[in-house]
């Protein structure tokens, strides 16, 4: 379902599948809906979409070590 292809928008050119699957377990987990737009998947909090600083921080938490 998540991979690296369709979770480009948040991981980048060096996100693997694990990685799709441990940021989309991670969004949805913290009330995040993700949806499909043409082939990327785009996170929503109800009506509002993500911001660049949202997903940054995000993306921070989740692969905080």
């Amino acid at each position: 379902m998540y991979n690296a292809d369709n979770m480009h928008r948040f991981l980048g050119p060096d996100g693997t599948d694990n990685d799709a699957q441990r940021l989309a377990e991670f969004l949805t987990g913290n009330g995040w809906t993700l949806e499909m737009r043409d082939g990327q998947y785009v996170a929503f909090m109800g009506d509002e979409e993500m911001t660049e600083q949202e997903w940054q921080d995000a993306l921070a938490e989740c692969f905080r070590g």
